[in-house]
């Protein structure tokens, strides 16, 4: 268990709004995850979007990077 599944929503919250600060508005907004294991994060920061800020919402990607090759070292 980390923090996101922890202090979900209020953790994934925290990094939308410091997200949004940091956005210049009528830009589109991509997003990267790195491992995104349960999703946890991806589904509340993606929620928070959608109920607080439905413009950025519509015009933002979101991505998630992860390893699945099996290669891991």
């Amino acid at each position: 268990m980390n923090g996101v599944e922890l202090f979900t929503p209020f953790f994934s919250e925290a990094i939308a709004g410091y997200i949004l600060k940091k956005h210049k508005l009528g830009t589109p907004l991509n997003i990267f995850e790195l491992g995104n294991g349960s999703s946890t994060n991806l589904c509340a920061l993606l929620n928070y979007m959608k109920m607080k800020m439905p413009n950025v919402y519509k015009n933002m990607h979101y991505y998630v990077l992860t390893d699945e090759s099996g290669c891991g070292s």
